[in-house]
């Protein structure tokens, strides 16, 4: 059996490793979560609104515009990962979008937030406080570790 070939991704062939195949959970992992992001946010925007509403220095029209655009970059570098068309900025984007949360989540729980991110929509709780700030620090972390394994596997 040959598998299945995903630009730099190749599963279920002899002689793969378990570093390859770790590559590759998460690696998609990454993928799915900015896309099950974007389509909570897409299908239930309010919450992220409200709590972009209690940002003092965002205004208004601020907000809506963050709100917009955020689940279309997440669309955009969740589709440009499952293809695989330009993996390498896809990865850095999402690793910076990944560190971004992870640094809003501190923000939030350190002035007191008091509401849900929305950061997945009314699906997942997304609270400010110490759990926020751990599952922010683990996808940051995790697409921080796929980044500097595509750049040690592929030169680009």
């Amino acid at each position: 059996m040959d598998g299945f070939t995903h630009r730099t991704i190749v599963l279920a062939r002899p002689g793969i490793t378990l570093r390859r195949y770790l590559y590759a959970t998460t690696y998609y992992f990454i993928a799915i979560v900015l896309l099950a992001a974007w389509m909570f946010k897409i299908f239930d925007p309010a919450p992220m609104l409200g709590t972009l509403d209690l940002i003092q220095f965002l205004n208004n029209p601020l907000s809506v515009f963050i709100a917009t655009v955020l689940p279309v970059i997440e669309i955009a570098l969740g589709m440009l990962l499952l293809t695989g068309k330009k993996i390498r900025i896809s990865l850095i984007a999402a690793t910076g979008l990944f560190w971004f949360f992870f640094g809003f989540s501190v923000y939030g729980y350190a002035v007191g937030l008091d509401a849900d991110c929305g950061c997945f929509g009314n699906v997942i709780a997304s609270d400010f406080g110490i759990g926020m700030i751990m599952r922010n620090a683990i996808f940051a972390a995790v697409a921080s570790m796929v980044i500097i394994h595509h750049k040690k596997n592929n030169n680009k």
